[in-house]
């Protein structure tokens, strides 16, 4: 059920990052990577929404409540959740696998701990590989 709340919420965020350049979130620091691609390997369409290219509805939760920000890599997007309730953005990043789990596939929630960042799990562990390793 969260993971849908969450893949709904995905399909709500616009999909306009066909740039080269994205800035990190704590850092006026241009880093250049690849556009932001979809579990297919197509690149994310521009203008559109997410929802074209990993599947799931637009919910309204808020005024421009989730924001893709790029793909890390294959399958790992990072995205900025706004309509937190508080004056805090709040990133993280969701792995999707590249072929549908099925009804009954389980959620894995991992928390970063304190002085890290939402980058730490998939800069610090094999989390992410691991997952789509074993579907």
């Amino acid at each position: 059920m969260l993971f849908t709340l969450l893949l709904s919420a995905v399909a709500a965020a616009p999909a306009a990052l066909q740039t080269t350049q994205t800035a990190p979130l704590q850092s006026t620091n241009t880093v250049v990577q690849p556009p932001a691609m979809s579990p297919q390997g197509q690149p994310l369409p521009s203008g559109g929404t997410v929802a074209s290219a990993v599947g799931g509805q637009q919910i309204a939760i808020g005024v421009d409540p989730l924001r893709l920000l790029g793909s890390p890599q294959p399958g790992v997007y990072e995205l900025v959740l706004n309509d937190t309730g508080t004056t805090w953005q709040e990133p993280f990043l969701i792995g999707i696998p590249p072929v549908p789990a099925g009804p009954n596939a389980p959620l894995l929630v991992v928390f970063h701990g304190w002085g890290n960042t939402h980058r730490s799990i998939l800069d610090q562990t094999s989390y992410f590989h691991e997952a789509r390793q074993r579907g």
